[in-house]
C-alpha cells in the first residue's frame, strides 16, 4: 500500500522489526551470503569499517547483538566489549536497499590504502605538477632525475613505484574532476558526498595535485601531509563479506528488478509482508498519461515549460520544489530569463553550509516557496509540510526535470511530497535532447508515440538500459571477487611472518591493478561503412550502423586516453568517402562522440576506394616510433573490387612493426571478393576477421579494442 508500506521479513523464528516514520523493514535469515558491504568480521584484520555503509552503536569498539538467538526490537540488547573471539557476531544495517546495487557497492571492493611519505615521493609530484602542460609519458618521466632518485630508494619496489607514477600522470590532467571545496578555515580539501562535504575524502593523485594548485595561491603550508605515495594493500569485495544478520528499511522494493529480487534473495531475505501505512491511502497524485509529463525539443521551450508550470503552481497557493540532475543545469535554469523571474527561490547543493541547508529544507513546504535542488536531495531529505494553508491548497508539488536511470530514484524523489498521510502532486519535465544522449534513441523516435503512452514507453527503454547496467555490475563483481581472494591470500601470509611470501603477494595485488594508459600513444584510424545495408536492424532492434558506433564510442570513452596522447581519425564511406577526423587528440571525448553519432546509412559499398585514400593517408603522416591502428569495417561486397592490385601494393608498404590493420567484414553479403580480401591479408601485414551474423557486430569492435589495449603495452583503466 503505498510506497512506503513494506515490510520483508526473514524465515528465522520471532523476528520482529521496528516499525517507526517509514512502515518497511528488511532482515535476513542467519548464515546469509550478501551481495552488500559489511566490514565487521574484518576488523579482527585491523580494517576500520567504512563510514558510508554501517552506522555503530556507541563508539567503533562496541557491537550491538541480541541476547538470543531471536532478534527482538525491546530492550534486550547487550553490549558486548570488544574481542579477540571469532565468533563475533557481525550485523549489517540497511538504510534503501536500492542503494546496494548502486556504482559504489555491488560489484566494488572496499581498498585499504597505505602512505609513503618521502621527500623523493614530494619531489616527483611536485615535477609532475610543473610540467602537466606538456605531453607527459611515462617512458618520458623514468627519465627525470626525481624518478630515478624514488626508484633508487625502493629499488624492490619496481612495480608498487612503476604503477603509482603512471597513476600520478594520468590524475594531474585531471585534478578537478570532481569538483573540489577548499575550506578556507581548515586547508582542507573536499568533496560533495551525498548532501554534504566530506574533507576526508581522496581522489587518488587528483586530491594531491589539487592542493598543489592551491598552493601557488597560498603557500606550501597547506601541502603538509598530503604529498606521499599511496600503497594500495588489500582490495576486499563487498560482495563476499557475510554478516551473521542483515536489518534495514526501504522505501523502493517495489522499484527493484527481477534481478535485484534474485540477489536479494541471495542474501537470504526470501518473504515479504506488506503493512498498511498508518497514515492512510496515499494522497500522491501524478498524472503519467497526461499533463504530469513534458517533453521538450529545445532547451529555451525546456525552460519556458518549466517556469511555467512554478508559476501556475504557485499561484495555486502551493510550494514547488524541481529536481535537476547536475548542479550545472541547476545553474543555467536560475541564470535564464525565466529562471530569473522566480520571486522566492532558495537554492539546495552539497556546497551550501549545513546550517543553510537546513534553513532551506525547514522553508522549502511552505506557501509560494520555490526550491531548486540537485538530484542526491531526492532521496532521503524530510520535506515536511507544517504549513496548514498549504495543505488546503494541495500541498506540495515536485517537479523532476531529468528522466531517472534507476526507477528506484524516481520513487524516491516522489516520496518528497504527500509524505505523513499529507496531500502532494508530481510531475516530469524532460528535454529531448537528454533523452537521446542518455538512452540512445533516435531524435524522432518519440514523435509517434501517443502522449498517454510516453510514460511507459520511456520507463520501458530505461529499464532496458539499466540491464546493462546490471550486465557492467556483474561484470565488475567478478573481477572485485578475484582482487579479494588475492588480498586475503597476502594478508593471511603476513599475519603468519612469511616476509618473502608477503612481498610476492603483495606484488600479485599489483598485478591485479589495470593500466593508468600512459605508455605508448597510439593513433586510432577507423574506416566505418555506411552504406543503405548498414540501416537494417539486428537482433534487439538496433540498426547495425548504431551497434558500430557504440563499438566506436566504447574504444573512445574507454580505451583510448588522452593523457597518453592518443589521437583519433575517422572516415566513412558508402558512394564517396567522408574524412571526418584526422589524428584528432581526445581530450575533448564528447565532441569525438557526437560526430561517431551523426553517422548516417546511405548508398553503396566503394570499400577499396576509401580503403585506398585512407591507407595513403595514414602512410604518409607516420612519424618514427609511433603506434598505428587502422581498423576497417564493411558488411557487404564492395563495387570497386577492380582496384584490388592497387590497395594490395600499398598493404605491402605497411610497417612491420608499430602498424596493425585489422580489416572486420561482418554478414553474409560479402560474396566473391572474399577470397580477394584474404589475398591481401597472406602477407601477414593485414588481418582479416569475419563474422556470419550481424549480431556479431559488436564482436567485431571489441576485438578493435584488444588489439589498441595490446599496442599500447598495458590494460586501460
Amino acid at each position: 500500500v503505498g510506497n512506503r508500506n513494506q515490510q520483508v521479513i526473514p524465515s528465522s523464528n520471532n523476528v520482529s522489526p521496528a516499525v517507526g516514520n517509514r512502515n518497511q523493514a528488511l532482515t535476513s535469515s542467519s548464515n546469509a551470503v550478501p551481495t552488500i558491504a559489511a566490514v565487521g568480521n574484518r576488523n579482527q584484520q585491523g580494517i576500520p569499517p567504512t563510514n558510508t555503509v554501517f552506522t555503530t552503536v556507541g563508539n567503533r569498539n562496541q557491537q550491538v547483538i541480541p541476547s538470543s538467538n531471536n532478534v527482538s526490537t525491546g530492550h534486550n540488547q547487550q553490549v558486548i566489549p570488544p574481542s579477540n573471539n571469532s565468533s563475533r557476531k557481525t550485523i549489517l544495517l540497511v538504510d534503501e536497499v536500492d542503494v546496494l546495487f548502486g556504482q559504489s557497492y555491488y560489484g566494488q571492493t572496499y581498498n585499504q590504502v597505505a602512505q609513503l611519505q618521502d621527500q623523493a615521493v614530494s619531489a616527483l609530484l611536485r615535477r609532475i605538477w610543473m610540467e602537466r602542460d606538456s605531453k607527459l609519458n611515462f617512458r618520458g618521466v623514468q627519465q627525470w632525475p626525481e624518478y630515478v632518485a624514488l626508484i633508487s630508494k625502493y629499488s624492490e619496489w619496481r612495480i608498487i613505484i612503476d604503477t603509482e607514477v603512471k597513476a600520478m600522470c594520468s590524475d594531474v590532467l585531471h585534478y578537478n574532476e570532481p569538483p573540489y571545496v577548499f575550506n578556507e578555515k581548515t586547508s582542507k580539501i573536499g568533496y560533495s558526498s551525498h548532501d554534504s562535504i566530506d574533507y576526508e575524502m581522496v581522489y587518488g593523485y587528483r586530491t594531491a595535485f589539487a592542493y598543489l594548485a592551491e598552493s601557488e595561491s597560498r603557500g606550501d603550508a597547506i601541502l603538509n601531509n598530503v604529498l606521499y605515495l599511496r600503497v594500495l594493500t588489500s582490495q576486499f569485495s563487498y560482495a563476499n563479506i557475510n554478516p551473521f544478520r542483515i536489518l534495514g528499511v526501504s522505501g523502493t522494493l517495489n522499484a527493484l528488478s527481477n534481478r535485484e529480487k534474485d540477489a536479494i534473495l541471495k542474501m537470504g531475505v526470501d518473504i515479504y509482508s506488506y503493512i498498511p501505512s498508518v497514515y492512510g491511502s496515499s494522497k500522491f497524485s501524478f498524472d503519467r498519461s497526461g499533463r504530469g509529463i513534458a517533453l521538450e525539443k529545445t532547451l529555451e521551450s525546456y525552460f519556458l515549460t518549466l517556469g511555467q508550470l512554478i508559476k501556475e503552481k504557485i499561484d495555486e497557493g502551493r510550494a514547488v520544489v524541481v529536481f535537476f540532475e547536475s548542479y550545472e543545469r541547476l545553474q543555467k535554469f536560475q541564470s535564464s530569463a525565466y529562471g530569473r523571474q522566480i520571486k522566492n527561490k532558495n537554492v539546495l547543493s552539497s556546497s551550501i553550509s549545513t546550517e543553510h541547508k537546513n534553513y532551506v529544507i525547514k522553508r522549502a513546504m511552505h506557501v509560494g516557496q520555490v526550491t531548486l535542488a540537485t538530484s542526491i536531495f531526492g532521496r532521503g531529505t524530510d520535506f515536511f509540510c507544517k504549513d496548514q494553508k498549504l495543505e488546503q491548497n494541495g500541498g506540495s508539488f515536485i517537479i523532476q526535470t531529468f528522466l531517472s536511470l534507476e526507477k528506484s530514484e524516481e520513487v524516491q524523489i516522489q516520496g518528497r511530497t504527500a509524505r505523513q498521510g499529507k496531500k502532494g502532486g508530481y510531475g516530469m519535465i524532460l528535454l529531448i535532447p537528454d533523452l537521446v544522449d542518455s538512452f540512445e534513441l533516435e531524435p524522432d523516435s518519440l514523435t509517434n508515440i501517443a502522449h498517454a503512452d510516453i510514460y511507459d514507453h520511456l520507463d520501458a527503454l530505461r529499464q532496458k538500459k539499466y540491464a546493462l547496467h546490471l550486465d557492467t555490475m556483474e561484470e565488475n563483481l567478478t573481477l572485485a571477487n578475484q582482487r579479494d581472494a588475492v588480498s586475503q591470500k597476502y594478508l593471511n601470509v603476513l599475519a603468519q611472518g612469511k616476509v618473502s611470501e608477503a612481498v610476492q603477494c603483495l606484488h600479485d595485488v599489483y598485478a591485479q591493478i589495470p593500466s593508468h594508459g600512459v605508455d605508448s600513444a597510439v593513433d586510432c584510424h577507423f574506416l566505418i561503412d555506411v552504406s543503405g545495408s548498414m540501416s537494417n536492424r539486428v537482433s534487439g532492434g538496433k540498426s547495425q550502423l548504431r551497434v558500430a558506433k557504440d563499438g566506436i564510442n566504447h574504444i573512445i570513452s574507454n580505451v583510448l586516453d588522452a593523457n597518453r596522447g592518443d589521437t583519433f581519425s575517422l572516415m566513412s564511406f558508402s558512394n564517396a568517402h567522408s574524412d571526418l577526423y584526422h589524428m584528432q587528440p581526445v581530450e575533448d571525448k564528447t565532441s569525438l562522440m557526437n560526430v561517431v553519432n551523426s553517422l548516417r546509412a546511405d548508398g553503396g559499398t566503394y570499400l577499396f576506394t576509401a580503403f585506398i585514400k585512407k591507407l595513403k593517408q595514414v602512410l604518409s603522416t607516420i612519424e618514427e616510433g609511433s603506434q598505428q591502428f587502422l581498423f576497417v569495417f564493411t558488411d557487404g561486397a564492395a563495387h570497386d573490387d577492380d582496384l584490388f592490385g592497387q590497395l594490395k601494393a600499398l598493404i605491402d608498404q605497411i610497417p612491420e612493426t608499430g602498424f596493425k590493420c585489422i580489416l572486420a567484414g561482418v554478414g553474409l553479403q560479402l560474396g566473391h571478393y572474399r577470397d580477394q580480401l584474404e589475398a591481401l591479408a597472406a602477407s601477414g601485414k593485414m588481418e582479416l576477421i569475419f563474422f556470419e551474423s550481424t549480431d556479431q557486430i559488436s564482436d567485431a569492435f571489441d576485438v578493435a579494442a584488444e588489439a589498441i589495449v595490446e599496442l599500447t603495452s598495458g590494460y586501460i583503466s
